[in-house]
């Protein structure tokens, strides 16, 4: 075993992030280890990670399944200090390719990068004939680039369809020129540039990585492509004077503080705090809050309401498509959730160890994440409303003691089946929550209706009432009325 790896290994056992580590203890994945050829793997479940080699190897091929199971990364350090590997062949399926993966691999020469690769971690070719033989300020493997030198202004060159990992970090950058051909941008990418003043994430970029512009503290403009899907954590973090921030609709995924600090962060006063489009943090309160998210808004960021035991209730409107990984975890007093149809995706731990009575999962939604209802003990009902939603294959992804309410022939029944959960058919699946007359839209003959039955006048069958329910406190109520006469007035 290297040196480095192990430190590197001490290291990241010692910062492993709350998200990482409850994931994974979690899930409880199994792992066995073995050899092929000079290299040594890890097997999980669903994937293969090369993590060592032989140092006395020349040449390896790495393949693309090691017993029927798809090989995707290639770990930390897996090829450190390999001084005499000169040839490596990396198949495609490879989507990681981890930190100081070839490291002081000086022999080697001749490396090809598939493009089924997403990730390129820090000082991955450092030290390795490729780069060595390269006079810079940008040093590429193959269309990635993946280390640089200190200067004032570059320009990446196109073709380029990767940044690396802490390429440009720290480098005393004035200026960047980001090509269209980049597909990536990695962790750390160009964070702590404190004399960039603007940047433009040009079209054909997909992924901003964690912490890639953060203490990028003279940043005052940045322009996010409409192709970008995916902003990391910390991405924009302490950009203190960036202002007028606009969140493409294309993008389906912010992480956790990835605007904190930001001009447009620290001038609100809350509780909800916004980006845009995005609600991407809650301050904190002495006070109990009902979350009403204002119309407009596209996607609930990560953890942005995480252990906010103050939270009592949320109403999600229409408009929203995304609710974040964690998003109302730990908000032990939320007891009341209204998801209205518009809703696509359920992040993992969304809602774990909520107080959340019931929910009818709108068909508008297409996945939920895994344990996105964990350990909801007060969860009695929950009603799946897409026979094909995509449901994270795991006992804990719905609390064991909520019954199901799903569709024949559906993902959700075959959920049930699979993890013996109590459940029955819905005949008429729910498309829009407060629509109690059925016919498609939410309308002031709803309001009424409502009103009828909590008057005793005409009662609401009970495939209505979980329809009614809009405030999601298990009661129909004047209160549900009033949710739809305002987004009737909205």
């Amino acid at each position: 075993m290297k040196i480095t790896k192990r430190i590197l290994g001490v290291i990241t056992s010692a910062v492993c992030t709350f998200t990482v580590c409850t994931a994974a203890l979690s899930i409880g994945v199994s792992a066995a280890s073995g050899t092929v050829g000079d290299m040594t793997y890890v097997s999980y479940d669903d994937h293969v990670e090369i993590t060592d080699c032989d140092a006395a190897a020349t040449a390896v091929t790495i393949p693309e399944e090691i017993l029927d199971i798809p090989v995707t990364v290639i770990a930390d350090s897996a090829f450190e200090g390999c001084t005499d590997l000169s040839q490596v062949i990396i198949s495609e399926g490879i989507t990681t390719i981890g930190d100081y993966a070839f490291y002081g691999c000086t022999d080697l020469q001749s490396v090809k990068i598939p493009d089924s690769v997403k990730s390129v971690g820090a000082s991955a070719f450092r030290d390795t004939y490729i780069v060595n033989n390269q006079s810079g300020p940008v040093y590429y493997v193959n269309n990635w680039a993946v280390q640089s030198d200190s200067k004032t202004a570059v320009e990446i060159k196109s073709g380029t369809t990767g940044i690396a990992d802490s390429t440009f970090y720290n480098k005393g950058l004035e200026t960047i020129s980001i090509p269209s051909s980049v597909v990536t941008i990695g962790d750390s990418a160009f964070a702590k540039n404190s004399d960039i003043r603007e940047v433009s994430v040009t079209g054909g970029v997909k992924t901003i990585g964690s912490n890639a512009f953060a203490d990028c503290t003279s940043l005052l403009k940045v322009s996010i492509a409409s192709t970008v899907t995916s902003i990391g954590a910390n991405a924009f973090y302490n950009c203190k004077s960036l202002k007028g921030i606009k969140i493409p609709d294309s993008v389906t995924s912010i992480g956790v503080d990835a605007f904190k600090y930001t001009s447009d962060y620290s001038n609100q006063t809350g509780p909800e705090i916004y980006i845009d489009t995005w609600v991407v943090n809650c301050l904190d309160s002495n006070e109990n809050l009902a979350v009403n998210i204002k119309n407009g808004t596209k996607g609930i960021a990560d953890r942005a309401f995480q252990d906010k035991t103050f939270v009592i209730s949320a109403s999600i409107p229409s408009g929203v498509k995304t609710i974040g990984a964690y998003a109302f975890s730990g908000c032990t007093s939320l007891s009341q959730l209204s998801l209205a149809e518009s809703l696509t995706s359920i992040g993992d731990y969304a809602f774990a160890g909520t107080k959340i009575p019931t929910v009818i999962v709108p068909a508008s939604v297409t996945s939920i994440g895994y344990a996105a209802f964990y350990n909801c003990a007060n969860l009695t009902d929950i009603t799946i409303a897409n026979s094909s939603c995509a449901i994270y294959d795991s006992a804990n992804t719905i609390y064991s003691g909520t019954k199901m309410h799903v569709a024949e022939k559906s993902t959700a029944y075959d959920y049930a089946i699979k993890y013996n959960r109590t459940f029955d058919y819905i005949t008429t699946l729910p498309t829009v929550m407060g629509d109690v007359t059925g016919n498609g839209k939410l309308d002031l003959y709803d309001a009424i209706a409502i009103c009828k039955d909590i008057m005793g006048i005409a009662k609401l069958t009970a495939e209505q009432q979980k329809v009614a329910d809009i405030t999601g406190d298990g009661v129909i109520n004047l209160y549900d009325a009033i949710e739809i006469a305002k987004a009737l007035l909205a």
